[in-house]
C-alpha cells in the first residue's frame, strides 16, 4: 500500500504532521507537502508525483489545499541551492510581511484581484479533483480553513490564536463562482479542515518567545493535535484501527518533553527534534 500526502506546512512542518503519523500505517509512503506552498503548486504536484511514480487505483492520495491568496513560481536557476534555489518560490501569503519586496504596491495592485485568486483555487481544486477521479485513485481532500471561508475562519493577528468571528461565504460574497460549488464538493472525500479541527482543540498551541523577546503563538498544530486529527477523522474515513500507533505515542512524548525543555526558543526547538526523533524526517520530494 502506498499513501502519498501534498499540501503546505500544515502538512509537512518542523515536527510531524497529520501525514507523518497516518503514514506509519502504510508500507510506502511519501510527504510531498512543503511550507509555503500555494494551491497552483500543490495541484501541479500532484501532476509531478504521478509523472515520477505513475499513481494507481491501490494508491492513497490526501491532498490539503491552503489559502488562497499565496502566489506561487518556479525556477531551474541552478546558480543557487536550497531552499531559494531550484523549485517552487513560495513564503505564503503575498501580504506577508516577508513577502513585502517581492509583492510591493505597484505589484499587487497591478496583479492581484481576489475575486480571481478564489477562481485560480477552485480551478486548480477542480482540475485535480477530476485527474484523480480519471486514474481511479483512492483520493481524499481536507484543507487548513473552510475554502468556502475565503479565511475568515483562520486564526486573529493580535496575537493570543483566537478565531476570526466574521463570518464570510464566497457563495454568496463571489456569487458568480458558485458553479464550481457542487462541481467540487459533491462527494464524500472532504475531509474537516485541519486548521479548523486545531484551532478549536482543547490542546493548547505551541507558543514561542521571539528575538524581541514577545510571545508568540504558533498557528500550526500540536503533536497532539495532528495524532487526534488522524485518529477521529482520518483514520474511520479510511476504515483504518484508530489505535495510536506505537512510535506515534513516542513521537507525541518526546515533542511534549522538548517543547517543555527548551522554553520557548523555536530554533532550539526544532532543531532537538531533528535530533531525537526516531523514524522521521522531512524534506522535500519532486522539483
Amino acid at each position: 500500500m502506498r499513501l502519498y500526502t501534498l499540501g503546505c506546512s500544515f502538512t509537512n512542518y518542523a515536527w510531524p504532521t497529520w501525514s507523518d503519523i497516518l503514514g506509519l500505517e502504510y508500507e510506502t509512503y511519501e510527504n510531498w507537502g512543503y511550507p509555503g506552498l500555494g494551491n497552483r503548486a500543490i495541484a501541479e504536484r500532484v501532476c509531478n508525483l504521478h509523472a515520477l511514480e505513475t499513481l494507481t487505483p491501490s494508491d492513497t492520495v490526501i491532498i490539503q489545499w491552503t489559502s488562497h491568496l499565496r502566489h506561487d513560481w518556479h525556477t531551474n536557476d541552478q546558480r543557487h541551492t536550497g531552499q531559494q534555489g531550484v523549485g517552487w518560490k513560495t513564503s505564503g501569503s503575498i501580504f506577508n510581511y516577508i513577502n513585502e519586496e517581492i509583492y510591493d504596491e505597484k505589484w499587487i495592485r497591478t496583479f492581484f484581484d481576489e475575486h480571481s485568486y478564489m477562481m485560480h483555487t477552485l480551478n486548480s481544486i477542480l482540475l485535480t479533483k477530476q485527474f484523480l477521479e480519471s486514474l481511479g485513485v483512492n483520493y481524499y481532500m481536507t484543507s487548513m480553513g473552510y475554502i468556502h471561508k475565503m479565511n475568515s475562519d483562520y486564526p486573529s493577528n493580535d496575537g493570543h490564536g483566537e478565531i476570526v468571528t466574521n463570518d464570510i461565504d464566497i457563495w454568496k460574497q463571489i456569487p458568480t463562482l458558485k458553479i464550481y460549488k457542487d462541481k467540487i464538493f459533491d462527494c464524500n472525500r472532504w475531509l474537516p479542515p485541519v486548521g479548523s479541527f486545531a484551532w478549536t482543540h482543547q490542546d493548547s498551541p505551541y507558543k514561542f518567545v521571539n528575538k524581541q523577546g514577545k510571545t508568540t503563538v504558533d498557528r500550526h498544530p500540536t503533536m497532539q493535535q495532528h495524532s487526534d486529527y488522524v485518529n477521529e477523522i482520518i483514520k474511520p474515513a479510511l476504515g483504518l484501527s484508530q489505535n495510536v500507533h506505537p512510535k506515534a505515542q513516542n513521537w507525541i512524548d518526546t515533542v511534549y518533553r522538548i517543547y517543555n525543555t527548551t522554553h520557548g526558543n523555536f530554533d532550539y526547538f526544532v532543531d532537538s527534534i531533528n535530533k531525537e526523533l526516531d523514524g522521521w524526517g522531512n524534506f522535500y520530494r519532486g522539483f
